[in-house]
């Protein structure tokens, strides 16, 4: 009805990836979501950000039937206690996959602790490795395959050093700051994040919560631990 009735409104919609928020209050075409089903889907994210951009009917039904909290109990926001990730937890997010690089693209943090405590191959024994593709004519120009590969880095400088060919690409067709959001913009002087005025001033860089979730983990970090998280997203986030 909203396609036929506002083309045009629908179609910007849909261009600019609003779809799903403003159409939040329609009745779906869709079967009813089941617990199981959302459980399923939620296990293959990291955030929550990542769960409503990737499945926004299961993600709008964990907040329908209030499963949200429950569901996304696992979910990084964006840190986990010392030990976590253990290989039986990473190998359980692993056997949501088939492949590595759909692996390292929604599973980042988990892919790279598995790489880092030597559990890779075991845990991702049953998946198809992408790793020789990468020779294929043509590769690195597929947007999804940078993304995927600039997920193993923290900064641009080691994305470039270490991954030259999916580097050039994404500077190119300039996806560069697009799949590096979750990187380390810079470094800051040493307790510049003890300072609660500093960490109040980073949030202010960003329109959401998620944002600045993703893209100042640094300032994040000291804010929860801190315990100055809740004012800023007072103050900030929710006036």
């Amino acid at each position: 009805e909203f396609h036929a009735g506002s083309s045009s409104a629908f179609i910007a919609a849909k261009k600019n990836g609003w779809l799903d928020d403003v159409c939040q209050h329609m009745v779906s075409k869709r079967k009813s979501w089941t617990y199981d089903e959302c459980r399923e889907l939620a296990l293959k994210y990291e955030t929550k950000k990542a769960f409503k951009q990737g499945e926004s009917g299961a993600y709008n039904a964990c907040l329908k039937h209030k499963w949200i909290k429950e569901l996304c109990a696992h979910m990084d926001e964006l840190l986990k206690p010392s030990g976590y990730w253990s290989k039986e937890r990473c190998a359980d997010v692993a056997s949501l996959y088939t492949r590595t690089t759909e692996f390292c693209k929604n599973a980042g943090n988990v892919y790279s602790t598995a790489k880092r405590m030597g559990w890779f191959d075991d845990i991702t024994a049953h998946m198809t490795n992408d790793t020789q593709q990468r020779t294929v004519r043509g590769f690195w120009k597929n947007k999804d395959n940078c993304a995927a590969e600039a997920l193993k880095y923290k900064s641009k400088h080691a994305f470039k050093k270490s991954s030259r060919g999916a580097y050039a690409s994404a500077r190119k067709h300039a996806w560069l700051e697009d799949i590096c959001q979750h990187m380390e913009i810079s470094q800051v002087p040493m307790n510049h994040w003890k300072n609660k005025e500093n960490c109040f001033n980073e949030a202010r860089k960003y329109k959401t919560k998620s944002q600045f979730i993703v893209q100042a983990k640094g300032a994040y970090a000291a804010a929860k631990r801190y315990g100055w998280l809740d004012e800023i997203y007072t103050s900030i986030y929710e006036v």
